[in-house]
Order: structure tokens, then C-alpha cells, then sequence
């Protein structure tokens, strides 16, 4: 989820500060639908054959929420894997 402050759309923060990113954020960043993603979290927390950093807030209740800077890596992690692959 994010907030918008004065024409600037920041991601959200928990209490600590960490910045998170929602499901639907990081299926965006993914290039894939929000569905696809949360079934990978849900079951084997693999997507396309990597792992994916673990929800920050896994066990409250609510949808899962990832560290910002985790999906980042990973993103950069699978667009490495992809760009190997098609070689």
C-alpha cells in the first residue's frame, strides 16, 4: 500500500520504519497477476524456480507484505535468471 504526500506516492512503512511493499505491489514489479504470486507465497515460496524473501508480516491475518528492498533483489535476481537462460 502506498501514501501519497504531496504529489509523491511513498511506500508504506511499518512501526519500525521498514518499508513494506502488499502482494499486489510486488506482482507489478513481477509482471504477473496478483493470484499467481500469492499461491506461490502460500504454498512452496518459490516463483519461477527462485525463492522468495519471507513476508514480513507472514502470520498476522492479513494479506502478505514483503521488505521493499527484498523484493528489489529479487526482481533483479529473476530478471538475471531470465537473461541467463535465454542465452
Amino acid at each position: 500500500m502506498t501514501r501519497r504526500t504531496r504529489n509523491k506516492t511513498l511506500p508504506a512503512r511499518d512501526a519500525t520504519g521498514t518499508l513494506k511493499m502488499s502482494t499486489q505491489e510486488f506482482a507489478l514489479l513481477l509482471g504477473t497477476v496478483e493470484s499467481v504470486l500469492y499461491r506461490a507465497v502460500t504454498t512452496t515460496m518459490t516463483y519461477q524456480g527462485l525463492t522468495l524473501p519471507e513476508p514480513v508480516n507472514r502470520f498476522s491475518g492479513k494479506s502478505p507484505q514483503f521488505d521493499w528492498n527484498a523484493c528489489l533483489d529479487f526482481a533483479d535476481r529473476l530478471a538475471e535468471s531470465d537473461a541467463g537462460g535465454a542465452h
